[in-house]
C-alpha cells in the first residue's frame, strides 16, 4: 500500500530529524560552529542516522495512521511522538531534559486541545486533569525520594495534556515498570551501580508511546479480566 510506505518514509525521517536536532540542542553554545554542521551532514550521507530508532519512529507512525487515518488527532499525535523523541533521545545522551524542549511541546499540546474543543467540540478537561495528574504524581515521588529529575515532572504533564486521563495513567504505570525493569538490567551488566544516575524520562516516553497508541485496548483488556 502507497500510503503505508509513504508514512513510514515520514516517520524514518523525523526520527532522523530528531537525531540532527537532538545532536545541535546539545552542544554547548562554543562548541556550536560550521565543523559540528558538517558532521552532522556527514552522519546524515553516511546513514548513521538511519539507525533503530528512526525505523522505531517509522513503526509507530504507521501505527498511528492505521488507528487514526489521515486526520487531525494523527497530526496531533504525530507531533507528540516527534517531541517526546526529541526529549527522550537528548535525555538518554545526557541525562537532562532541556526545558526549550518541554515548552514548545506545552504550547503546541494546548494551541492543539484548544483547536479541539472549538473546532470538534471535544471537552479539555481530560487533557487538563491528565496534566495535573502526570505533574503531581512523577512531582511527589521526585521531592519525596529524590530518585528522577525534574525534568521528568514536565514529561509526565505533557503526557498527560496529550493523552488524557487514561493516557497518562498507563504511561505512569508503564514508565515506572520499564524504568524498574531496565535498572535491573543494567545493574546485572554491571553498567550502572546503586549511585548513578540513570534517565527516566526514556522509560517515561516508551511509556507513552504504547499509550498513545493502545491505552483504551489496554486498559479494556485489563478491565475484562475481573
Amino acid at each position: 500500500d502507497f500510503m503505508l510506505i509513504f508514512i513510514t518514509m515520514i516517520g524514518i525521517i523525523v526520527g532522523v530529524i530528531i537525531q540532527l536536532t537532538g545532536n545541535v540542542l546539545m552542544l554547548e553554545p562554543e562548541s556550536f560552529d560550521k565543523k559540528s554542521l558538517i558532521q552532522g551532514y556527514q552522519q546524515l550521507k553516511a546513514g548513521k542516522l538511519f539507525n533503530w530508532f528512526s525505523f522505531s519512529m517509522g513503526v509507530i507512525a504507521v501505527l498511528l495512521y492505521l488507528k487514526l487515518g489521515l486526520s487531525f488527532m494523527f497530526v496531533k499525535n504525530l507531533f507528540f511522538m516527534m517531541m517526546m523523541g526529541l526529549i527522550a533521545y537528548i535525555d538518554f545522551k545526557v541525562l537532562c531534559v532541556y526545558r526549550v524542549t518541554t515548552i514548545v511541546t506545552m504550547c503546541i499540546g494546548i494551541t492543539f486541545t484548544f483547536l479541539e474543543y472549538i473546532v470538534f467540540a471535544i471537552s479539555p478537561i481530560s487533557s487538563l486533569i491528565g496534566a495535573f495528574i502526570g505533574f503531581a504524581v512523577i512531582a511527589l515521588i521526585v521531592y519525596l525520594t529524590h530518585g528522577m529529575g525534574e525534568g521528568d515532572i514536565e514529561i509526565a504533564a505533557l503526557c498527560g495534556l496529550f493523552l488524557g486521563i487514561e493516557g497518562v495513567l498507563l504511561t505512569l504505570f508503564m514508565g515506572i515498570v520499564f524504568g524498574g525493569l531496565g535498572g535491573v538490567v543494567l545493574l546485572l551488566r554491571r553498567s550502572k551501580t546503586l549511585r548513578d544516575e540513570m534517565p527516566f524520562g526514556p522509560y517515561l516516553v516508551a511509556g507513552a508511546m504504547i499509550s498513545m497508541i493502545g491505552a483504551k485496548e489496554i486498559i479494556g483488556f485489563y478491565l475484562s479480566l475481573f
